[in-house]
């Protein structure tokens, strides 16, 4: 669809979800004003029985602080090595940005966080467009949010993998690759804790899965001995 697409700009909306009548006209405002190429806009999300009452994030409180995103270069990604900062129904983005970055077609999960990454490495410029009138709301579905969110956790061991490697060839200087190395090492081991303290030792085959994915095998051990204190504390 994205190799196909003749306008000049992109707006990701997936079937079950919505946007605000006038979110994208009110970027394009935004973008044609401040000359960004990615512009996001406020997040609400809902549930389907009761679509009127929305929430400020996926744990249902009523009021939480928006990721604003104002800029281009080491601090935009310093902010996406922590994590996605936008859901996929959010930016409208010019067209010509895909021509440099594409979704890694092999992940089933964070394709969209790898994708923005790496158009922040590119030196693309973020703008957050704060307007009642541009909002994207996303369905909740709490059935599948679970197995999900194990699926998830477990593809961010081939996203930070990616990072890293990202980062490596990258022109940054030396003293910020080692930074947001660091930083990207730090948070997989703390990902990859709470995934092996859910995972029973019995098995086996599960916890090798997780020893083969992760390329530093130290990042595994630091995360396996953090998973095993975290199993004796909930005792």
């Amino acid at each position: 669809g994205i190799a196909i697409a003749r306008g000049e700009y992109i707006a990701f909306l997936d079937a079950d979800d919505l946007i605000s009548p006038q979110k994208i006209n009110l970027q394009l405002t935004a973008l044609k004003e401040t000359k960004a190429d990615i512009c996001l806009v406020n997040t609400k999300y809902f549930d389907t029985d009761n679509p009127k009452k929305l929430y400020s994030n996926l744990e249902r409180s009523m009021a939480s602080t928006p990721n604003v995103l104002n800029g281009s270069g080491y601090e935009m990604l310093l902010a996406f090595v922590q994590k996605n900062q936008t859901v996929i129904q959010s930016p409208l983005a010019r067209n010509a940005i895909f021509k440099e970055n594409l979704f890694p077609v092999e992940m089933a999960y964070l394709e969209d966080w790898d994708f923005w990454f790496r158009c922040a490495l590119n030196n693309c410029t973020f703008c957050y467009f704060d307007h009642p009138e541009a909002t994207a709301f996303v369905r909740m579905h709490p059935k599948s949010a679970t197995q999900q969110q194990n699926r998830i956790i477990e593809s961010e061991a081939k996203l930070r993998a990616n990072i890293d490697y990202y980062l490596t060839q990258s022109s940054l200087n030396l003293e910020q690759i080692n930074a947001l190395k660091k930083l990207n090492d730090s948070l997989l081991i703390n990902t990859f804790k709470y995934l092996i303290a859910k995972t029973p030792l019995y098995h086996i085959k599960k916890i090798a899965s997780y020893y083969q994915s992760i390329s530093k095998k130290s990042i595994f051990y630091a995360a396996f001995f953090k998973a095993i204190n975290l199993k004796r504390k909930r005792r």
